[in-house]
């Protein structure tokens, strides 16, 4: 292979190079610090190629080992300079992959923002195929055409408007991390999606009857019995879904009566996770737990089942989406999903400036339902209810995470008598009225890796 011809694996103004006869790895550079300067015969030097000895081998001139990456990436980020790239030389995949490495990681809740980038890299695998972009795309292809082609790309598979807004402040959340990173010399204009293509403001809010029947459906078999689980926690710290989904024995103070969501080491500064004092009610469903508290049963094969011995078995979950969605689907917690009403064209029908939606149907003809609540519609729930009966706005607050803390505050407020104590009694007034509908949250799992449920005191608190 000609040298010309190798692709050269290059970071920054360093690049690999495998020497031909020994199969060792050198890390090289230009060093022009005495370009131009005039040389014993009279000639003006240029610029030399520096060379650094790796002492790994193997591997082939276009496919280098991990290991030689991985030292080139180390000498970069050591010894780089810290020139910004252009839009023309910036790989927009290098810029979502350091995003996601040294920003993403960083945050409380890192899978929303990969949810979208693996948007983001099926989409380009698309443009590649059709052409439409380079195998290795730069910055400058980030144009207003390309942003509105992905946009109707996702249109088209049926999400929402916030779902795409979402995946477009991803890229150009990369984008500007990279600028202010000092990495990107210059941030493209990414359009968000109209406001007339977004849906209302969230007020959906579960009654008391919906409620209701989801619990006993999530009773109804060991497979679900982490969703009840996990709506008496939600419920009763008005949380946010992914604070009580990571929620470990370890969160739980069953001597001080409190409930802290936040993990050791981890700084949430914006979307707050304050300490709950335990309601009366949720108490029995975070006693004797043992590891983390939301876990679900997998039944286990009957030709793999040994007499007498267990029917399922315990794994870990960082999400209920699935089971949520097929019990709200049988409580009937849904509703008809609407597209744009298309004419023979194929284009929107608009009626006084706005598309006219129409019920969306199958190939058979019938409407297609999609469920309209999730679990952080729980949350939304507890603290419309906690309004409706007068708990102080402070409170409030306090208890959604939405209200900064002081050190003294965090540190000690949650120890005093009153702390959130009219947020707690409006929870156990929740969780009363909801007796009048369902005596199922009034049983606990001792550990939710045994299953199980049991009766509650006789099914009094």
């Amino acid at each position: 292979m000609r040298a010309r011809d190798r692709k050269r694996h290059q970071l920054g103004r360093f690049w690999l190079y495998q020497r031909p006869d020994t199969g060792t790895w050198f890390i090289c550079w230009l060093d022009d610090s005495k370009a131009g300067d005039v040389r014993p015969d009279g000639k003006r030097g240029g610029a030399v190629t520096r060379r650094k000895a790796t002492g790994i081998a193997g591997g082939g001139p276009d496919s280098p080992p991990q290991d030689a990456l991985s030292a080139l990436a180390a000498h970069h980020l050591s010894y780089g300079e810290e020139r910004k790239l252009t839009r023309d030389e910036a790989l927009v995949e290098n810029i979502f992959a350091d995003w996601l490495e040294f920003h993403v990681a960083e945050l409380a809740d890192p899978e929303r923002y990969i949810a979208s980038y693996d948007r983001w890299v099926e989409f380009l695998d698309i443009e590649k195929k059709a052409g439409r972009i380079e195998p290795d795309m730069r910055v400058a292809a980030v144009t207003p055409a390309f942003v509105q082609r992905f946009t109707k790309w996702r249109f088209a598979a049926g999400v929402g408007g916030h779902t795409v807004s979402r995946d477009l402040a991803a890229l150009r959340g990369a984008l500007r991390w990279a600028w202010k990173a000092h990495r990107l010399d210059a941030v493209p204009f990414i359009a968000d999606v109209p406001a007339a293509n977004k849906s209302g403001p969230r007020d959906r809010i579960l009654s008391f009857a919906e409620i209701a029947s989801i619990m006993e459906l999530a009773a109804a078999s060991v497979e679900r019995e982490h969703v009840l689980r996990f709506m008496m926690v939600e419920l009763g710290t008005a949380g946010r879904p992914e604070g009580v989904l990571e929620m470990h024995a370890r969160n739980i103070d069953l001597d001080r009566g409190l409930i802290d969501p936040n993990r050791s080491g981890k700084r949430h500064l914006r979307k707050r996770r304050p300490i709950v004092p335990i309601a009366k009610h949720v108490r029995p469903w975070v006693e004797d737990v043992r590891g983390k508290l939301i876990v679900y049963r997998v039944p286990i094969a009957e030709r793999k089942r040994k007499p007498g011995g267990p029917t399922h078995f315990v794994r870990e979950t960082s999400s209920i989406k699935t089971s949520w969605n097929a019990i709200c689907m049988e409580a009937g917690v849904c509703e008809p999903a609407m597209v744009p009403l298309l004419d023979e064209r194929g284009r929107p029908v608009k009626k006084d400036g706005e598309v006219v939606m129409t019920e969306q149907r199958d190939d058979e003809g019938e409407i297609v339902m999609r469920v309209n609540a999730t679990p952080k519609t729980l949350r939304h729930t507890m603290l419309t209810w906690l309004a409706s009966i007068g708990v102080p706005k402070e409170q409030r607050q306090m208890l959604a995470g939405h209200v900064a803390q002081d050190t003294t505050s965090k540190n000690y407020e949650h120890l005093t008598p009153d702390y959130l104590a009219e947020a707690i009694k409006g929870i156990d007034a929740f969780f009363e009225e909801l007796s009048k509908h369902t005596k199922v949250h009034l049983r606990s799992v001792c550990d939710p890796h045994e299953g199980g449920l049991r009766v509650i005191s006789g099914g009094k608190i």
